[in-house]
């Protein structure tokens, strides 16, 4: 089978290939937040272990943390990575349904519209 671009298994690829790299961008962050946390520096702020948990690295997020204790200095961390991991658990089975898939749908086409009037009003774009 072929792989051409704007296929299935070429966006398959892509998001994979995506996680891989948030994923480890996100293991390396828990590794240097520890080996700060060692030699009594700044730690890493939590915020951005919730960010790249929310972009895709929370499968990382989750081995960091039980592998290297809490991982952060708040109580609350763990019950909000599980949290996050719970709300993207949810939208991934909801993307399996028909119904959220056109969510998505509509939802995209509504931004293209919005985006569309909004460019026509302030003349963007124009050369004039």
């Amino acid at each position: 089978m072929p792989i051409e671009p704007g296929s299935p298994w070429v966006m398959t690829i892509a998001v994979l290939l995506y996680l891989l790299f948030v994923n480890a961008l996100t293991l390396l962050l828990f590794q240097i937040d520890a080996e700060r946390a060692g030699a009594g520096e700044r730690r890493v702020p939590e915020r951005m272990f919730y960010l790249l948990s929310l972009a895709g690295g929370s499968l990382a997020a989750k081995l960091a943390d039980r592998s290297q204790g809490l991982g952060t200095s708040s109580p609350g961390f763990r019950d909000t990575l599980n949290l996050l991991v719970a709300a993207q658990l949810a939208a991934v089975a909801i993307l399996q349904t028909q119904k959220g898939q056109d969510m998505v749908i509509n939802f995209g086409s509504s931004t293209v519209q919005i985006a569309s009037l909004i460019v026509q009003q302030t003349g963007i774009g124009s050369h004039g």
